[in-house]
């Protein structure tokens, strides 16, 4: 999607973005990731614990309350300036930036984050090697990064008529390994209901 169209649809949806989301769309995106993240700390017997995470399409921030008990320094990142302004409203975030959450992770510096989380931010970017290439790369070594994707039963990644890219199991765990991310989580998580129907998605965790 064009940096432009994003902008402009979350723009105009700020305002009314968490209600339709939690009421209309039973969206439970930062549950899910926060389940995972659980998971994937227990089971490689480490803390829940970060010292810097980045939100990617932090939106409103829904997703805040659940990581910032987590994390020491907690910032976002997202290209709407009307949700950014929503999410500094909740006091949980250290640094907001409005910028495209690719160009922000390619800018970052190498090493810089522990945690890199994505709640629904992935469906709006149809190739996944660039965006989890700079998540490498901008990750410290064993950091992790969580995000929640919409999928299909297919091959590799379709846009569906919500103008949002569903992405295949197989082409994520492509790309994670093409950009040098192990899998340490992965199941199908459906993060919210269209037309009354959950819509099939994926949880992953990935290390650095």
């Amino acid at each position: 999607m064009s940096a432009a169209y994003v902008r402009a649809l979350f723009d105009q949806y700020a305002g009314r973005f968490d209600a339709a989301l939690r009421t209309r769309l039973a969206y439970r995106g930062p549950e899910c990731l926060a389940a995972a993240l659980e998971a994937a700390c227990a089971a490689g017997s480490r803390p829940l614990r970060f010292a810097r995470a980045l939100d990617l399409g932090c939106g409103t921030g829904l997703a805040a309350p659940l990581l910032a008990p987590w994390v020491d320094r907690l910032e976002g990142v997202d290209l709407s300036p009307a949700m950014l302004a929503q999410a500094a409203r909740l006091g949980l975030y250290a640094e907001l930036r409005e910028a495209e959450m690719g160009a922000d992770l390619a800018a970052a510096e190498a090493g810089v984050y522990d945690l890199i989380a994505g709640a629904d931010a992935l469906c709006y970017v149809a190739e996944l090697g660039q965006i989890l290439g700079a998540a490498r790369r901008a990750l410290a070594p064993g950091g992790l990064m969580a995000v929640t994707l919409e999928t299909h039963d297919g091959a590799g990644v379709i846009l569906r008529d919500t103008l949002r890219f569903a992405h295949a199991r197989a082409h994520l765990e492509a790309a994670a390994q093409a950009a040098g991310l192990a899998v340490v989580v992965l199941e199908a998580a459906s993060t919210r209901t269209e037309k009354s129907a959950p819509v099939p998605g994926l949880v992953a965790v990935l290390e650095g």
